[in-house]
């Protein structure tokens, strides 16, 4: 966005990317939220955050979700089911 005329600008503008929260991963796998947390936390899951702040959401890209859920033997996840977020 261009700061002085407040007007979008081209180079700036991106497609939506598909994404997961951990909430709808832990609903796809059958195990809870706090599960899919420690495997963040243990680094078996890469997530990208919504912000620069720590407390930003995390957001777990459908690729990721696919491989998480394919190791567990689960089905996979269409794009179209995930959350579209723009950033």
């Amino acid at each position: 966005m261009n700061v002085l005329t407040a007007t979008p600008t081209k180079n700036t503008r991106r497609a939506p990317r598909p994404f997961l929260t951990v909430r709808e991963l832990a609903d796809a796998a059958g195990v809870a939220p706090t599960t899919i947390y420690l495997w963040i936390n243990q680094g078996l899951i890469d997530v990208e955050r919504g912000g620069l702040s720590r407390k930003s959401p995390m957001r777990i890209p459908i690729a990721e979700a696919n491989r998480v859920l394919s190791e567990l033997s689960m089905p996979t996840v269409d794009a179209d089911r995930a959350v579209t977020v723009q950033d």
